[in-house]
C-alpha cells in the first residue's frame, strides 16, 4: 500500500533549523511542458512525447530512471 502523506525521500523536515531540501527533479526539466522525461541521479536523460516512448526505451528497473511529467501549467498557492 502506498503512503501519499508520507514525505519524500532525500527531503529534510522544513521545521529543522539548517534543513536542505533538494527535489529529485531538476530545475531544467520545467523547460520541456507537456512532455514525458526520463530521470537519473537528477538529470534528465531523455525527453519524449509519451509514457509508451519513454517505457519502450527506459522500461528496464535496473536502469534506474524516473519518469515524470512535466506540466503544462503551474498553479500558485498563496
Amino acid at each position: 500500500m502506498d503512503d501519499f502523506f508520507s514525505v519524500p525521500a532525500g527531503y529534510a523536515d522544513p521545521d529543522e533549523k539548517d534543513a536542505v531540501s533538494i527535489s529529485p527533479v531538476p530545475a531544467d526539466a520545467y523547460e520541456h511542458p507537456g512532455k514525458w522525461l526520463a530521470l537519473r541521479g537528477g538529470q534528465v536523460v531523455a525527453v519524449k512525447d509519451t509514457y509508451g516512448e519513454l517505457e519502450d526505451e527506459f522500461g528496464d528497473p535496473s536502469l534506474g530512471v524516473t519518469f515524470f511529467y512535466v506540466p503544462t501549467t503551474t498553479i500558485y498557492a498563496l
